[in-house]
């Protein structure tokens, strides 16, 4: 029986029409949208290329630090849209594991934004890991007293904030890391205009990412 590769859920936009393109230039197109150094636009290059094959294997979370006005937002919806492009899919990291286990049993990439770190929730850090891994949570099935339910999930994961986000050495062994510095007040676009510029490059940029 083959493997369903591709879940259609009510939220999800439809995917952008790609366009043939160089995969060199992927951390060209990445950095006209970005203010990336090119070593991290090559970073977020191969991270997004891992996501695109799937949960067949483990990719690093990408942790995604930096001041107050440095675009982690901005750049985490980039992410977002390029590899898993829904409606939904931006989440605030509750420290309800059961709730992130459901969110990562149903997506193929999920960002928590605006994380204020992970310091001291070692329960939490410890189901961050699982996920990346593919992990199983037993449950009991809603409006009986004796049969369980088993949620399997995993998913690739984004996550961004201003705090260091993580100590627990299980997880940082499991993690990449993009820092970014604060944009000028005279150069920053509003989310209208990355909005648009994210769209436009859209295609090529993907287009590249499927030529590597």
């Amino acid at each position: 029986r083959p493997i369903a590769m591709f879940k259609e859920y009510p939220t999800d936009k439809p995917l952008t029409e790609y366009i043939e393109a160089e995969a060199s230039k992927v951390p060209s197109i990445i950095q006209k949208i970005t203010r990336l150094s090119w070593e991290d636009a090559v970073i977020l290059t191969t991270y997004m290329v891992a996501c695109l094959y799937g949960n067949s294997k483990p990719v690093p979370i990408l942790f995604v630090t930096g001041p107050m006005g440095s675009s982690k937002t901005s750049l985490s919806r980039l992410i977002k849209d390029c590899i898993d492009p829904s409606e939904g899919g931006m989440f605030a990291l509750s420290e309800n594991l059961k709730d992130i286990a459901i969110a990562t049993s149903k997506r193929l990439l999920c960002v928590f934004d605006n994380t204020g770190g992970l310091k001291n929730k070692k329960k939490l850090s410890d189901l961050l890991c699982t996920v990346v891994t593919k992990g199983s949570m037993q449950m009991r099935t809603l409006y009986t007293t004796k049969d369980e339910t088993v949620l399997q999930f995993c998913s690739n994961i984004v996550i961004n904030g201003i705090d260091y986000l993580a100590e627990q050495c299980d997880l940082l062994n499991r993690c990449i890391m993009i820092e970014l510095d604060t944009i000028p007040e005279e150069e920053r676009k509003t989310e209208k205009q990355m909005d648009i510029e994210i769209k436009k490059a859209m295609p090529e940029l993907l287009g590249g990412l499927y030529a590597i």
